[in-house]
């Protein structure tokens, strides 16, 4: 019997922004995350996958909120942990996997929202933005705002 796969994704906050990324192999905009990890801890993941994708050593990761993603007409389920993170400056950003990423940038409510509108976000922060009402409401949530 075939299973949810179990991923996170974080939010790196720095200013009023979150790192995002374009994907390569579906082209949604993404945070920094991927695949649990047999015994891993939430936390732990979001540490491993932040720095194998961004290089980046993140601070204080904290689980936010949870999605299960159901899309049948693709054969996608996942269930997403998503989690906040603070920016470590002392640690030099890079695309370490150009061939899963295009280069990352920060991202600020209003262009989360404009991407959202345009259904650019991958699944998860779709349905994430949907729960909220909007990527202003969401944004200051993860800013404790």
């Amino acid at each position: 019997m075939m299973r949810p796969g179990l991923g996170v994704g974080v939010f790196i906050k720095n200013g009023d922004s979150v790192l995002m990324s374009y994907r390569k192999d579906n082209g949604y905009l993404a945070l920094p995350g991927g695949h649990l990890e047999l015994y891993e801890e939430f936390e732990d993941c979001a540490i491993r996958e932040v720095k194998e994708e961004t290089n980046l050593d993140i601070e204080n990761p904290q689980i936010f909120q949870m999605v299960n993603v159901v899309k049948k007409e693709i054969d996608h389920h996942f269930v997403v942990v998503f989690l906040t993170a603070d920016y470590n400056e002392k640690s030099q950003l890079m695309n370490v996997e150009p061939n899963k990423h295009n280069d990352w940038k920060w991202i600020n409510a209003q262009s989360f929202q404009q991407h959202y509108n345009q259904k650019q976000l991958f699944f998860g922060l779709m349905k994430l933005v949907d729960r909220f009402g909007n990527a202003e409401t969401l944004f200051n949530l993860i800013f404790n705002k």
